[in-house]
């Protein structure tokens, strides 16, 4: 092995420990997060658990389809070309502004569209319990926005290899999300009392619940785009609007995200039919607690997306601007190694992680619900 090859190893290695370790505290915190929503709404109700969740993954979902696979695939090529050439920061300026406003319109367009996306993914005949979801869904949606602004900002970060504070930021989210979930316990108490479910929990929802729960879970995500705003100036990077740039400046983007979004829509397709298919559970069997439903679908998810998140994501996040670097100066040696690398070291600990989970599943699910 050169030099070179121990240098971008030691490099991706340390990356890699830095956001496993954000990712690690940001689990461990959703974790605690999770605690808290079953203590606040229940799992021995499980209408408005199931109507919460429906709300929550309509903005993951688009998140993953128009920000998550869109941006992170076509992002980090086109800020490492740019950062490499002189004026490059213009285009980068460019990409932000065309983002910021692409994302705020598709927000405000879906949000509009809220209660046609719940009927989309979420059966349930009560009407309370629907329009529960849709209420939930007005101040969930937005959360797409944040997301979309947490992905640009953080791969201009990536991009500049501050890799740390993209990973570090959710756990920001996780905290004002635990406080927002403390106080709602504070303001109208947990979902069960002494075997009895809550009075808050068997009649109508308020606004004021509504706002409490939902809104604080939206203004999480909303802390972690900001915070990424403090690393990025001290950087060195300041974001100026930019509108217009040299014609045929973002060509390459247009073919990459059409397979990229492609991809992820199929993937996408079949959360949102497994979380629809999982709350028609609860509907047909009248809600009854020891039905398992979308709620438990999602924190199923959780735990399967555990040991990808903490490892698989980070090293890929750390290869995309190197594998990038040796894509712009054309080192297709440099770009198969590079990846050949990153894809050796995930399969291994993806094997090991699979075998984990298969034995440790039924504690895990005990531990967290």
């Amino acid at each position: 092995m050169s030099d070179t090859d121990n240098t971008q190893g030691v490099t991706l290695g340390r990356a890699t420990r830095v956001m496993a370790a954000g990712t690690a505290v940001s689990r461990l915190l959703g974790f605690v997060r999770n605690a808290l929503l079953v203590a606040a709404i229940g799992v021995n109700v499980v209408g408005p658990v199931n109507a919460f969740d429906a709300a929550g993954k309509i903005p993951n979902i688009l998140y993953a389809l128009l920000a998550s696979g869109l941006l992170n695939s076509v992002l980090v090529p086109q800020v490492v070309r740019a950062f490499a050439r002189r004026g490059g920061k213009e285009t980068v300026d460019r990409i932000i502004t065309l983002g910021t406003v692409a994302m705020l319109v598709v927000t405000a367009v879906l949000t509009a569209a809220a209660s046609w996306l719940i009927a989309l993914i979420y059966t349930e005949s009560d009407p309370e319990l629907r329009a529960l979801a849709v209420a939930f869904a007005f101040w969930c949606i937005p959360q797409l926005f944040f997301y979309g602004m947490y992905t640009l900002l953080g791969q201009v970060l990536n991009a500049r290899e501050q890799f740390g504070p993209y990973m570090w930021a959710p756990v920001a989210n996780n905290v004002v999300a635990i406080a927002g979930l403390v106080a709602y316990l504070a303001v109208f108490g947990p979902a069960v009392i002494d075997g009895v479910p809550s009075a808050a929990l068997a009649t109508p929802w308020g606004s004021g619940q509504i706002a409490l729960l939902a809104g604080t879970a939206t203004l999480g995500v909303a802390v972690q785009a900001a915070v990424l705003i403090i690393p990025l100036v001290r950087g060195g990077y300041r974001w100026r609007w930019k509108w217009r740039g040299p014609r045929g400046e973002l060509d390459g983007v247009k073919k990459v995200a059409g397979w990229t979004l492609a991809a992820v829509l199929v993937e996408q397709i079949g959360v949102g039919w497994g979380t629809r298919i999982a709350s028609a559970a609860a509907d047909v069997s009248g809600n009854a607690p020891e039905v398992a439903a979308n709620f438990a679908y999602s924190q199923a998810l959780l735990l399967y997306l555990l040991p990808h998140s903490l490892i698989t994501v980070s090293i890929v996040t750390a290869m995309f601007t190197s594998m990038s670097r040796f894509a712009a100066a054309g080192d297709m040696s440099g770009l198969r190694a590079d990846l050949s690398r990153g894809l050796r070291t995930i399969g291994v600990f993806t094997v090991f992680a699979t075998a984990a989970l298969m034995v440790l599943a039924p504690m895990a699910v005990r531990a967290i619900i």
